[in-house]
């Protein structure tokens, strides 16, 4: 046989080496590719239960039955993590924030107090109880005016306190109903206190 054939004898025996390698290499390239893919699914996820979750707080509750399983889970966990951490948000307005509530029956009170600023473009004010160096729990309060159908601004009604109450040396007697004692102008106000609230029937000068 001559050497021309044997070199073509040669070329056509199978390697059974070369074909391991493009196995070897076509199982890395593999390999890597689902790594890759992983590494962009989980944030893709992440993501997709961040997007649910703002939308849920924003749309409302319909939302969460509209989602995937998957993420009716996540969103769930999340949102029940919410409703059960303990907060205090009340602490960030008044020093007092425990004394906070509201009266399931308004008390009637009539106080003597004197002017010292009007509240809402003087829909209502803030006074001082007299005589001044009592020891009064609350020696403050804030105090909001009726219209004539008895109705206060929040109600759609209100009416501005008459400027004759307003004079800052009259004594005044006040006659209405405390309602509660709440965040009224805490911080610009009140000195970081919640005060008592009254709904003002009638304001008489005493002198």
């Amino acid at each position: 046989m001559s050497e021309s054939g044997n070199s073509q004898q040669k070329s056509n025996i199978h390697d059974p080496s070369t074909e391991l390698g493009e196995f070897n290499l076509v199982k890395t390239k593999s390999t890597l590719i689902r790594k890759i893919r992983r590494l962009l699914v989980v944030p893709m996820v992440l993501g997709l239960i961040l997007d649910s979750i703002f939308i849920y707080n924003n749309w409302g509750d319909g939302f969460i039955s509209k989602t995937t399983p998957v993420v009716q889970v996540a969103l769930a966990k999340a949102i029940e993590t919410d409703i059960t951490t303990p907060t205090e948000p009340d602490t960030a307005w008044c020093d007092n924030y425990k004394e906070v509530q509201k009266f399931k029956n308004p008390i009637p009170i009539v106080w003597t107090a004197k002017f010292t600023g009007c509240l809402v473009s003087c829909w209502g004010a803030h006074f001082t109880r007299l005589p001044e160096g009592t020891n009064y729990k609350y020696p403050r309060f804030a105090g909001y005016y009726p219209d004539a159908a008895k109705k206060y601004h929040w109600e759609g009604g209100g009416s501005q306190i008459p400027e004759k109450f307003l004079e800052d040396d009259a004594v005044l007697r006040i006659y209405g109903k405390w309602t509660d004692i709440g965040e009224d102008h805490p911080r610009t106000v009140f000195g970081n206190k919640c005060v008592p609230i009254v709904n003002i029937e009638k304001i008489e000068i005493i002198k």
